[in-house]
């Protein structure tokens, strides 16, 4: 069977996965929040290798092929493919592997400190963020 999700298209057989494998999931969300990844802050490159590590050990534990760091200049990019459909288009994500710094303090309103995650009102919170 297929529902509809706000915009999306959702088959049973995925929303049962994400329901058997709620926690596990949860577990790997929280691992990453943790990770102290201030991409724009000197203090924290050895921060950035920590996510670097996490993100490419799961593309590989996702069965992706060709899994790869890109140096572009600055922090790398991550790469993977998985190329189990011939002939299918292709799909691109891209997102970041890094968070804001925390400063200036007296703006963040979160009260986890940095490279924490905490659960209040249905809600993960990882870092400090800004309330201007």
């Amino acid at each position: 069977m297929v529902r509809r999700l706000g915009v999306g298209v959702v088959t049973d057989d995925v929303v049962r996965y994400l329901e058997e494998q709620h926690e596990t999931i949860l577990e790997r969300l929280k691992a990453v929040l943790r990770l102290p990844s201030v991409s724009t802050d000197p203090a924290y490159v050895e921060g950035m290798a920590a996510p670097r590590a996490h993100f490419l050990q799961r593309l590989q534990e996702m069965g992706l092929d060709n899994v790869q760091l890109l140096d572009g200049g600055g922090h790398p990019a991550l790469y993977g493919a998985w190329t189990g459909a011939p002939g299918a288009p292709t799909f691109i994500i891209y997102g970041h592997y890094d968070v804001q710094p925390p400063d200036p303090l007296e703006l963040c309103s979160s009260g986890v400190p940095d490279a924490a995650a905490d659960h209040r009102d249905k809600r993960h919170v990882g870092r400090l963020h800004r309330t201007r």
